[in-house]
């Protein structure tokens, strides 16, 4: 917990420890949620979990009796639902404090860059007219700001097909 904090800026176990607020990140509704429209990119993460209804389709409890057990330095939370996000399968519960997708498995369907030199965000690339920009937030997190975009159009994105012409341009 921050609260460990030694005069030295590490905790018992000799780590460095940040006391950073979140910023605007936080939700003004809640001190203790991230804007729920925010969905964050995150290299930490295992699995994509969402709290926003909103972004996600198909929300389903799991028939198999699989559950996640999300655990951070707030606790825990267990949660049997899942939901679709285009294309990736993501754990929900509207209890959960932020949308997070997980680096990893977001990188396993999807080309992700950052290339600080150009742009200081991480993009996935979803299809040849389509990148979610991942920005780099004031709490050094990176996260996408889904209030600005047209739910249908992100939803038609992930539902991209690619077409025998385009596959065609990646050939000689």
């Amino acid at each position: 917990p921050l609260d460990d904090k030694n005069n030295d800026g590490t905790n018992a176990t000799g780590q460095e420890v940040s006391s950073r607020s979140l910023g605007y990140l936080l939700n003004q509704h809640s001190d203790s949620r991230i804007n729920p429209w925010y969905i964050l990119l995150d290299s930490e993460s295992t699995e994509n979990i969402f709290c926003n209804k909103d972004l996600v389709t198909d929300i389903r409890r799991t028939t198999n009796g699989e559950t996640l057990r999300l655990t951070s330095n707030g606790g825990h939370l267990d949660t049997n639902e899942k939901a679709s996000f285009g294309q990736l399968q993501t754990w929900f519960s509207s209890h959960c404090l932020a949308n997070i997708l997980s680096l990893a498995l977001v990188s396993d369907v999807y080309r992700v860059t950052l290339d600080t030199a150009v742009d200081n965000a991480l993009v996935i690339h979803i299809s040849s007219s389509f990148k979610m920009r991942f920005v780099r937030m004031s709490s050094d997190l990176y996260a996408f700001d889904a209030s600005k975009v047209d739910l249908k159009r992100l939803r038609q994105a992930f539902s991209f097909l690619t077409t025998v012409e385009e596959n065609k341009g990646m050939f000689k």
